[in-house]
């Protein structure tokens, strides 16, 4: 009867997460700048053979206005590298465009509210997720007379200032590849594939490093977003449940010397495993909670998350030539070795087996941050949110067995078993319970690598 019970919390989650996730994108009204993109170019390059693509695009010149609240993020941004500086740079600094023929590009059905502005009168229209009464640009102020909708999505952080030859001759708007900058922009009704770069625009027009590629993903609204949370509040709760019994189940059946052991350790202690999992997916839930009031967080880790999957170096960057390729089995293989080898062994294993239990305290504080990453908050993520816990909840299920026995190292050494056992035997036995789990952990994170390699290239 409880395995029914955990079975319908499951399924009560995924079906709230999906619902949801239909229903608010169901009444949205798609522009042609709903999953539209942008190219920046940052030395001050024109591409004149840009003519030859297919597609469509917009010629336009972006002024880029410092904000004082987000100075200090970005002096810290930039401990991690000029790269990774300039792109969240021109990601978190307001952006002016100067646009030609908006009222081609710009219909007033994609105001929210106001009107659309007239060239050369000093009226600009604002995105959905700013906007002022004036905005001071040189020695000149200008009038907000509209705001865009929602659905404009890839100006949502930006101002539109109509084109006129005026504006054009004054140094505000002269491309110098730093504030000021030649800009493409592609309208697009369809969300863009994530190899985007590498098959629906070739390199050769708009190189990583001499281009910066904007996009933008549309904000949940607040109600949607605590649903989509509650639904994953009760797939976590029913999915551990349901977890903790096929471990006791295991335990019951399993005869194997590797795989015994560390399954009657969870029987042992189920009371311990399941704190560990309250701690660990409730600090994650912390995290989703906390950062839809402050977004500014989350794109930034995206946005460098993005960054080292797009330049094709480092552990994500090797993951994502490995997607790329299309092949479940390769890409599966790669996911596996990059989370047992590094997110397991090499962060929560092997740490605390130099500093007992030291792993665990690494293991809580990626919890948070996967919080961080994983939450809602944007059309991006929220779209297919149910799949995607699914991938979420394995990965972390092989990171919370990893720290449970990391934990039992730690518990090993403050008390042995058999009064006046020697320390050193009660590390060996940590040691060795360590070593069979780290092969539990591994048909864990398997089978999670299988589901994230299918859900990546075939499902999402």
């Amino acid at each position: 009867m409880k395995n029914f019970a955990w079975v319908t919390l499951v399924m009560v989650g995924i079906g709230i997460m999906a619902l949801t996730a239909f229903v608010w994108q169901k009444h949205r009204e798609l522009t042609p700048w709903t999953y539209g993109f942008l190219f920046a170019s940052t030395t001050n390059e024109d591409i004149s053979n840009a003519t030859e693509l297919d597609r469509p695009y917009v010629r336009s010149i972006i002024r880029l206005e410092p904000e004082a609240q987000v100075k200090p993020l970005l002096e810290v941004i930039k401990l991690g590298g000029p790269q990774s500086a300039k792109t969240i740079e021109f990601r978190l600094k307001q952006k002016v465009i100067l646009f030609p023929s908006m009222e081609q590009h710009i219909k007033k059905e994609y105001l929210a509210w106001g009107r659309l502005p007239i060239s050369g009168a000093n009226e600009i229209i604002c995105g959905s997720q700013i906007g002022n009464e004036t905005l001071p640009l040189g020695s000149e102020r200008y009038e907000i007379v509209g705001g865009l909708r929602p659905e404009v999505t890839l100006f949502q952080k930006c101002y539109l200032l109509p084109f006129h030859q005026r504006y054009e001759a004054t140094r505000l708007f002269e491309p110098n590849g730093d504030d000021v900058r030649i800009a493409y922009l592609f309208p697009s009704l369809e969300k863009p594939k994530w190899d985007l770069i590498t098959k629906d625009l070739p390199q050769s027009f708009f190189p990583r490093d001499r281009f910066h590629l904007y996009t933008e993903s549309m904000r949940v609204s607040r109600a949607s977003y605590y649903f989509l949370l509650l639904g994953i509040i009760l797939f976590l709760i029913g999915s551990t449940l349901l977890m903790t019994k096929f471990y006791l189940y295991l335990a019951a059946k399993v005869r194997n010397r590797v795989l015994a052991p560390p399954l009657n350790e969870i029987a042992h202690r189920r009371n311990l495993f399941l704190i560990m999992h309250l701690i660990y997916f409730g600090l994650m839930i912390v995290g989703m909670a906390m950062i839809y009031q402050i977004p500014l967080i989350q794109e930034c880790i995206i946005t460098l998350l993005k960054g080292e999957v797009e330049s094709g170096q480092g552990i994500l960057g090797t993951a994502g030539k490995a997607y790329a390729t299309g092949n479940i089995f390769y890409a599966a293989l790669v996911t596996v070795l990059i989370n047992y080898l590094w997110a397991t062994l090499a962060t929560i294993t092997l740490p605390s087996i130099i500093i007992p239990s030291i792993g665990v305290l690494v293991s809580i504080c990626r919890a948070a941050v996967l919080g961080i990453c994983f939450a809602p908050a944007f059309s991006e993520i929220s779209s297919n949110i149910a799949v995607s816990s699914i991938v979420v909840f394995l990965e972390c299920e092989g990171y919370i067995v990893a720290s449970f026995f990391a934990l039992l190292l730690f518990l090993y050494l403050i008390r042995g078993r058999v009064k006046g056992e020697p320390i050193w035997s009660r590390y060996v036995r940590g040691l060795l319970i360590n070593g069979k789990a780290a092969i539990l952990v591994f048909v864990i994170l398997l089978i999670a690598a299988f589901c994230e390699a299918i859900a990546v290239i075939i499902i999402l």
